[in-house]
C-alpha cells in the first residue's frame, strides 16, 4: 500500500511494526507514535528492548521497506 496521507502515517506505521515483529510485537509493544521523522515505541520488556536497541539500524531500514520511502529516519525505544 501507499502511504499518502500525513495522519494515516502513525496507523500505518504501528501495522508495519506489528507485521515485521510478530507476536512479541503484539505481546510487548504498549504504544506506538510517529513525529517529524521518529518512530517512538514504547514495550513492556526490557530484555525485548535491548534486543531491539542492538536492531535499531536494521530495524529502522525494513520499516522504511515495508513503509515504501525513507519515513522513519529514527527508532526510539522506551
Amino acid at each position: 500500500y501507499t502511504l499518502s496521507l500525513h495522519d494515516a502515517l502513525p496507523i500505518c506505521l504501528e501495522e508495519v511494526w506489528m507485521r515485521l515483529l510478530g507476536e512479541r510485537a503484539r505481546r510487548y509493544t504498549v504504544q506506538v507514535h510517529f513525529s517529524r521523522g521518529v518512530m517512538t515505541v514504547e514495550v513492556s520488556n526490557d530484555a525485548w528492548k535491548n534486543e531491539l536497541l542492538l536492531e535499531r539500524t536494521r530495524l529502522c531500514a525494513a520499516l522504511n521497506a515495508q513503509a515504501g520511502g525513507e519515513i522513519v529516519a529514527e527508532l526510539r525505544l522506551l
